[in-house]
């Protein structure tokens, strides 16, 4: 019996922003696309980890470019491109069993979504990168998640998640689809 179903936001509920940010970027500052992604994702990871915090990342990504720019207002250039995937969050609603997510965010991106989004007040758990120091796939936000709701993984769904602990995976591909899945694992 599931008795859990447990999301990635990204791509499931909200867009991402990344690559039309990084599309954008790299064209207004004359960049190689690649090179702005490869430095981005080496910051904000450290960020997502909480080695760094989220202005110290948005630092270095602009020092390692040699751009003068307000570092929060860079961010909220990014941050932008954020929007929610139409109809998830009723389906959300629908679901007849607990829902928890796991996500990989620093401060300042979560902050913004979870304003943007109430998204703690939709879900029974959520678990952020920065706030265990590990990101997703490893197993440190699978198992906080595991113990806090007492089940096993044969309990739980997970939606583009990651397949981790022996978690039975559901690749999200639309709305339509993951009706489907929900309906035939008797949660919608």
């Amino acid at each position: 019996m599931i008795k859990l179903i447990l999301f990635d936001l990204n791509g499931v509920f909200i867009t991402i922003e990344d690559e039309l940010f990084v599309e954008e970027f790299s064209k207004q500052y004359h960049l190689d696309k690649k090179k702005f992604q490869d430095v981005y994702d080496q910051f904000t990871i450290q960020a997502e980890y909480g080695k760094i915090s989220s202005e110290e990342a948005w630092k270095k990504i602009l020092g390692y470019f040699k751009i003068k720019e307000n570092p929060k207002k860079m961010f909220q250039k990014a941050m932008r491109f954020k929007k929610e995937i139409p109809d998830m969050f009723a389906l959300l609603k629908r679901i007849k069993t607990k829902t928890a997510f796991i996500t990989n965010y620093y401060p300042w991106a979560w902050e913004f979504i979870n304003k943007k989004f109430s998204l703690e007040k939709r879900f029974d758990l959520g678990i952020v990168s920065f706030q265990i120091q590990s990101r997703k796939p490893e197993p440190k936000g699978f198992q906080i998640i595991l113990k806090h709701f007492k089940v096993t993984p044969n309990e739980i769904k997970n939606v583009d998640a990651a397949q981790k602990l022996g978690m039975e995976a559901i690749h999200f591909q639309n709305k339509e689809q993951l009706e489907r899945e929900l309906k035939r694992v008797k949660v919608l």
